[in-house]
């Protein structure tokens, strides 16, 4: 992340932020009672013969994420008593889970995905007014979301492949 300050002019400053991530997940399953696995000890007794197995190694299961904020203001002071600001502000966020029938119980028959993007930007005016012992404020604000979700899978079927996909502005 970062911030920057600029004063462009004794009256007029320039504001800038970035917040930004990426990160990838390897998912293991959901702890399960199994029977014991080869190599894996059993960590609590729930029956006899079946083991409790914590979080069995799901080699295909991942998720892959990103995130992004960034922000512009300029501030500008018009006299000692009237203060204006306009600032833009864009977020974006993306995730991709994807999982393949390796692993232990409930797997996809075929790879899948389901991705989710996600992004808003805000535009945003303001002036404040101090007039006497009263502060007086003005502003606007315009904003615009869009949200798109995809999920698909590999069936080796044409007809029965899944491939949906929900979009919204």
């Amino acid at each position: 992340h970062a911030f920057v300050h600029g004063q462009l002019s004794e009256r007029t400053a320039l504001q800038g932020r970035v917040l930004a991530s990426d990160s990838f997940a390897q998912l293991n399953d959901t702890p399960v009672a199994l029977p014991a696995l080869p190599g894996e000890g059993p960590i609590v007794s729930a029956e006899p013969g079946v083991t409790f197995t914590p979080a069995p190694n799901d080699p295909d299961n991942r998720r892959a994420g990103g995130y992004f904020s960034g922000a512009a203001t300029l501030l500008h002071a018009f006299t000692a008593q009237v203060q204006g600001r306009a600032s833009f502000h864009h977020i974006a966020t993306n995730r991709d889970t994807r999982d393949g029938p390796g692993g232990t119980l409930f797997e996809p028959l075929f790879n899948d995905s389901n991705r989710f993007d996600g992004d808003i930007d805000t535009f945003s005016a303001r002036i404040d007014a101090q007039i006497r012992t009263h502060l007086l404020t003005a502003g606007y604000e315009w904003e615009r979301e869009h949200f798109d979700n995809s999920s698909a899978d590999e069936n080796t079927d044409a007809a029965a492949r899944v491939a949906a996909r929900l979009q919204i502005r």
